[in-house]
């Protein structure tokens, strides 16, 4: 028979902990459903992930390490994520003239339309998935997670 004892049942107790595995356990559950819904676009979610980052500042090229500080997963690869993307054709690597050091990541044609599609695809997956949410609940609940994390809007 398991027997909880009383520091066990406080460290269960507590709501802020339990607050933060919350978090952790939906994150990686999205990330799942992310994760299987871009392999038939032949994506993997770190690389739907710098397209992303590309996108958003395109037309302008971005340094490898500022895509890297971009990154949801810190622990990416990066330099091996743009060496798999530009195999894909989906970007351009370019070493910097002032700096050789410095290599500038351009997102191509190629990789906007593949980014297009894939985000296309995968808006309608989450519509459907979040269909629960009214669009005021979501924006709250976007609002706490940037307010959680530090950010401002």
């Amino acid at each position: 028979m398991y027997v909880k004892d009383k520091q066990q049942e406080n460290y269960l107790n507590d709501k802020n902990l339990r607050l933060a595995m919350g978090i952790l356990s939906i994150s990686s559950h999205f990330a799942h459903l992310m994760t299987l819904a871009l392999r038939r676009f032949n994506l993997t979610l770190p690389q739907f992930n710098v397209l992303r980052i590309l996108a958003h500042y395109a037309p302008l090229p971005l340094p490898l390490y500022k895509i890297t500080e971009e990154m949801i997963d810190k622990n990416s690869n990066t330099s091996r994520l743009i060496d798999k993307l530009e195999q894909k054709q989906f970007v351009i690597k370019q070493y910097s003239s002032n700096d050789r050091r410095v290599v500038n990541i351009y997102l191509t044609e190629i990789g906007k339309a593949k980014l297009m599609e894939a985000s296309e695809h995968l808006e309608l997956d989450f519509e459907n998935k979040l269909t629960t949410s009214e669009k005021k609940e979501t924006e709250k609940l976007l609002a706490l997670l940037k307010s959680l994390k530090g950010e401002k809007e």
